[in-house]
């Protein structure tokens, strides 16, 4: 999921994407997501650290225990390659899971 950091909540934002997808399928809501922050560049460190935070916390809420938050900018160019890279990896996983169907 793509959300934009520069958001005034975050959370909601995630938890519209989330409600979005249980409502189009519940199987597409299950499968595995990658969530990134997008618009870095326009946040200063500490605010963009809360909002990771209260986004991560929400998180464990909710039952992932371990989340994963990319932070990226398409403007300025950065974190791109770190979440491309888990994208790919996904769907070579998922790939190596379903060649036998």
């Amino acid at each position: 999921h793509l959300i934009d950091a520069s958001a005034e909540n975050i959370v909601e934002n995630y938890q519209t994407i989330r409600d979005e997808l249980q409502g189009y399928s519940k199987d597409l809501a299950l499968k595995s997501e990658v969530i990134a922050l997008n618009k870095i560049d326009l946040l200063d460190q500490e605010e963009l650290d809360k909002k990771i935070k209260e986004l991560k916390s929400f998180l464990k809420k909710s039952g992932n225990k371990n989340p994963k938050i990319f932070t990226i900018s398409a403007a300025a160019n950065q974190g791109l390659k770190e979440v491309l890279r888990e994208l790919f990896k996904r769907i070579i996983e998922y790939r190596k899971q379903h060649e036998d169907q």
